[in-house]
């Protein structure tokens, strides 16, 4: 099933995945795990307010 939403929502989610993507790069690829949580700790404070910041339309 196609999915809608906004441009400025799938923006937020595509900034989102790049940042998964550099965590695991530094993860699997670097061995740089304290970058790796440093990273995810920044994405985790994106994510939230993103969700927090978002109202679903009806």
């Amino acid at each position: 099933m196609k999915k809608v939403a906004s441009k400025e929502a799938v923006d937020a989610v595509k900034d989102m995945h790049r940042g998964l993507h550099i965590a695991m790069d530094h993860l699997l690829n670097r061995k740089d795990s304290a970058k790796a949580e440093e990273v995810l700790r920044e994405l985790d404070f994106h994510m939230a307010n993103w969700i927090n910041q978002t109202t679903v339309a009806k």
